[in-house]
């Protein structure tokens, strides 16, 4: 194992009173002990970063939202970040959750078409079977065996009438 090398350390003393570990530039010191205001600058710069959405990140929904309004509601959030008046973390967070949403919306949206779509057809059938109860049957090109038998009982007529 190296050990460190103590002549390129720096020579200043953290907080706690330790020396300081970092690699030391020209003048002995490293570089946010050679320049004490960029580790503030810097500190602040990374904790802005790593702040929760600002106030007024709040995004209106409908209570009862549909895909418009889903769609208007993702809209507006896109608009305000590009006019810089809304912070991209909440839309990056709001984007899956509309998502969802719109996913959640499609799928009723099918349930419905479907109920609606069983329901025509149970009507239609409904009416095809009143139309064939209620129409008469068709005649058959056969006839009646009663016409038959009437017939059967009457002498034959000859088609013309014969001279004697």
């Amino acid at each position: 194992m190296r050990t460190k090398n103590k002549k390129n350390r720096c020579k200043a003393r953290t907080k706690t009173g330790e020396p300081c570990g970092a690699a030391a530039m020209a003048g002995g010191l490293c570089y946010f002990h050679a320049n004490p205001k960029k580790a503030v600058e810097l500190g602040r710069k990374g904790g802005r970063s790593n702040r929760h959405a600002p106030a007024g990140a709040e995004v209106a929904l409908a209570s009862a939202p549909t895909r418009r309004a889903l769609l208007e509601t993702g809209t507006q959030v896109l608009a305000d970040v590009l006019s810089d008046k809304r912070d991209p973390r909440v839309a990056s967070g709001v984007a899956p959750l509309l998502n969802f949403l719109l996913r959640a919306a499609d799928t009723t949206d099918l349930e419905k078409s479907l109920a609606e779509m069983r329901q025509r057809l149970a009507e239609l059938t409904e009416n095809i079977a009143n139309n064939r109860n209620a129409a008469p049957s068709p005649e058959s090109d056969e006839p009646d065996k009663a016409d038959e038998t009437d017939k059967a009982d009457e002498p034959d007529e000859p088609d013309e009438p014969t001279e004697a």
